[in-house]
């Protein structure tokens, strides 16, 4: 076999690699997003019965937050809908 051949031979194997290595990457990513979403959706159910906001109201923040429970900060979205007063530490959603 002439040695380009083989070259070309080898590099689509390794095209091949790098494609089942992207697709397994783009399964674990979808993978994650699931379990996130679902641990995101139990954490306000939990939340939701602490601070007596519904669930569907509730976001949790970015920030971190000193004084709640998470770590973080959370937003009651019927009673602030800018975000202007996290639940436990009075601090916005958006700062500077």
């Amino acid at each position: 076999m002439p040695a380009n051949v083989s070259r070309i031979l080898r590099a689509m194997r390794l095209a091949d690699d790098l494609a089942l290595v992207r697709d397994g990457q783009r399964m674990a990513d979808r993978l994650f997003e699931v379990h996130a979403r679902e641990l995101i959706k139990k954490l306000k159910e939990a939340m939701s019965s602490v601070l007596d906001v519904p669930v569907a109201a509730l976001e949790i923040g970015r920030w971190s937050c000193p004084t709640s429970p998470t770590g973080y900060c959370w937003y009651n979205l019927e009673k602030d809908h800018d975000r202007d007063d996290c639940l436990y530490c009075h601090e916005p959603a958006e700062r500077k």
